[in-house]
């Protein structure tokens, strides 16, 4: 019985020690997978600012462009609007040289 029951101890002790090993080496794996998953999100976090800067940019660029085409575009029709004036007062005065 004495040897049997050292047997019994023995594979009880290999048993603790093989799982406190098996559970050391899962933290420290899953610490390591944790670590890995957490550096992936950042890189996708960062590209995704990275890309949305960008393309915030480029819509600064087409407003300015726009405003530019709105600007050029209002004084073309400030320039209409002086010639047909301007014309206007020409035949004014036509016709009062005429009539007057």
């Amino acid at each position: 019985i004495c040897e049997v029951g050292r047997a019994n101890l023995s594979i009880l002790a290999l048993t603790e020690t093989s799982l406190l090993y098996f559970f050391l080496f899962s933290d420290q794996t899953f610490y390591i997978l944790l670590y890995r998953a957490h550096k992936k999100i950042a890189a996708i976090e960062a590209w995704e600012i990275s890309k949305k800067a960008s393309i915030e940019a480029e819509l600064r660029k087409i407003e300015e462009k726009l405003e530019k085409k709105k600007a050029e575009c209002a004084e073309q029709m400030k320039n209409k609007v002086a010639m047909l004036h301007k014309e206007a007062e020409e035949r004014k005065t036509m016709i009062e040289a005429q009539h007057g």
